[in-house]
């Protein structure tokens, strides 16, 4: 079944890049086309004014001008397919790079979005290189990838808010042109997210005297006075003083504060450039039409007085359009006659007054658009994948058919695994490299990626809603002084703490109590565990130590024994990384020993 998505991916980045190639030529032609105005308008006007024909000149310029003007918005329009379809040829290279196992190259891998502490997200591989975030994400505003963060590290909500995501998430599987336009249209975007907070602080802070009644009365009447006046001086009706001295009044406002005013209309300017690809977005979700409930109330909820978010950026736009004016050569003597920067200041705090406090929202349900589109590139990629189960149900429980890792595309292998009811935890034993920690983190993941509303690496998933918490990979922390062993108590200490305040845990522990003594490790792990096993909790547990085999029997199956094995062939040790009932029989350290050159022969 992957074969035919990655030949659909393959065959649309040929398609793109044949339009891409068109619009080249299309874009090449059209800047000829404007030189050759350019040097043609200027050839046939000047030699019209040599010869005194005028106004046969001024004709000929505003033909070439109006021509030049068409020619530049069509040049434009070509810039912007050509940047869109060079975008659709990345989001379909990088879907049959997803589908390779290639995706570990992607540059957006959410280093930046990690946290050492989480519950489970650096023992799951949620973000950072090689995890689920870098190749499944295909977010382009900060705010997108923040919230793709979010669903994949909160712990779960109910299973209404689950399987409501879980339709969105089906939807938009099937919508692979929209949520490729979607990302398409924001890969302008270069900004941070604190660059992000910075224009959402911005749409906030209204200035209140800017639109006083008074204020703006006289700062609109101002201008029409003066050119009243200068008419009626003109006319001899009164004397051309009073003209003057009103100019001369303007030219003072315009003065005062003027340092300021101007920081306020270069920030506006710079807006404009940096809104159109979230205007594009916004447009984008609007002519779009879905059936899911979640996805119709995001739809919704862009709305603000039933207009169109995107009517209200565009309204923005026109305000910083007019705001660049201001770099005309003849702007000065505009400015002085029309007030113009005050004109524009009260046009954007009028905008920010009514729609200011609407950005946020806007840009975060084009965010929640994002993370469930990246989430449904794995509906997509893997239409044998199983949507799971979610119950509520008081009963913990995880059952799977043929699970496996999420993140391995190649020589993955699948495993059925059932516990809840009898059996509160599995105790997986076997030697060294035989699978035990990438079989954990194939439960915790599938795991992630249900409460998430992602479908699972399985043939069938079904569980109830428990918060997941890991301890896996500890290590030493230099910076706080903490050694390894003590940051491995200080997460056993937290799952505990959660066992008794949250409940409803699901815990994955690996190899726990390995930084001390044979008969230490063995006896706080058996007490452990036995505490996990009788609270309201289940998870899985890997261990070498074999004698915790007694567990199962002394408490009566709560504790379950499965192993991982290996086999020796031609002298070469092999691995089949199936679960198999019962404890490990098998050892290979000093056989992986030996096999390095590593001499254990007493001398």
């Amino acid at each position: 079944m992957n074969h035919n998505v990655k030949s659909k991916y393959h065959k649309r980045e040929e398609r793109y890049r044949q339009f891409v190639e068109k619009v080249n030529g299309k874009v090449r032609k059209l800047v000829l086309f404007k030189l050759i105005l350019v040097f043609g308008g200027l050839g046939i006007f000047l030699p019209l004014c040599f010869l005194h024909y005028y106004y046969l000149g001024a004709g000929v310029l505003i033909a070439f001008l109006v021509t030049y003007i068409f020619l530049n918005s069509r040049h434009d329009k070509a810039l912007y397919y050509q940047a869109l379809g060079t975008a659709f040829i990345d989001s379909n290279r990088r879907g049959f790079q997803r589908l390779s196992g290639e995706w570990t190259t992607f540059t957006d891998s959410g280093e930046d979005l990690a946290q050492s502490d989480h519950f489970y997200a650096e023992d799951l591989d949620i973000v950072g290189q090689g995890s689920v975030f870098q190749c499944i994400s295909s977010c382009a505003t900060p705010l997108g990838r923040q919230k793709l963060k979010e669903l994949l590290f909160t712990h779960p909500e109910g299973p209404k808010q689950i399987k409501r995501r879980q339709e969105s998430v089906c939807e938009l599987s099937d919508k692979l042109y929209f949520r490729q336009r979607l990302q398409g249209e924001g890969m302008a975007l270069k900004e941070s997210i604190h660059e992000l907070e910075s224009v959402i602080a911005w749409g906030g802070t209204v200035n209140d005297r800017m639109l006083e009644k008074r204020t703006r009365f006289i700062l609109r009447a101002l201008p029409l006075s003066t050119f009243l006046f200068l008419g009626l001086g003109f006319l001899r009706v009164v004397p051309l003083t009073v003209a003057a001295l009103l100019i001369v009044f303007q030219v003072f406002l315009l003065r005062w504060k003027a340092r300021d005013r101007v920081t306020i209309l270069n920030t506006a300017y710079a807006l404009k450039h940096r809104l159109e690809p979230y205007l594009s977005m916004l447009r984008l979700i609007e002519k779009k039409e879905f059936s899911s409930p979640l996805l119709i109330e995001l739809k919704t909820s862009l709305y603000t007085n039933n207009t169109a978010p995107s009517k209200q950026l565009e309204k923005l736009s026109r305000i910083c359009g007019n705001i660049s004016n201001r770099n005309n050569m003849f702007y000065f003597l505009y400015n002085i006659f029309t007030l113009w920067d005050y004109q524009c200041e009260i046009a954007l705090e009028n905008w920010k007054q009514e729609c200011g406090r609407y950005l946020l929202n806007w840009f975060e349900g084009i965010a929640t658009f994002e993370a469930l589109s990246s989430l449904s590139n794995l509906r997509h990629d893997n239409p044998g994948w199983a949507m799971p189960n979610i119950v509520d149900s008081e009963e913990l429980y995880v059952r799977a058919r043929q699970a496996g890792h999420p993140l391995i595309p190649k020589g993955r292998v699948d495993n059925d695994f059932d516990m809840g009811e009898g059996t509160k935890v599995l105790l997986v034993t076997g030697s060294n490299m035989s699978g035990k920690s990438t079989f954990l983190r194939t439960v915790g993941l599938n795991l992630v990626l249900a409460y998430a509303g992602a479908p699972t690496c399985a043939k069938a998933f079904s569980c109830s809603v428990m918060n997941v918490y890991t301890c896996m990979r500890i290590s030493d922390n230099l910076e706080k002084n903490i050694s390894g062993f003590y940051a491995e108590l200080l997460r056993i200490k937290m799952i505990v703490d959660a066992v008794k305040t949250k409940g409803k845990v699901f815990f994955l522990l690996d190899e726990i109590f390995k930084g001390t003594n044979s008969y230490d490790r063995h006896h706080a792990a058996k007490v452990l565990i036995t505490k996990l096993a009788n609270n309201s909790s289940i998870g899985l547990v890997s261990t070498h130590d074999l004698e915790l085999e007694v567990l199962e029997r002394e408490t009566n199956g709560q504790i379950a024994n499965y192993h991982f094995q290996e086999h020796y062939d031609e002298g070469r040790i092999m691995f089949d990384y199936k679960l198999r009932p019962g404890v490990s029989k098998t050892r290979n350290a000093i056989y992986l020993i030996e096999a390095l050159g590593i001499d254990l022969k007493e001398s």
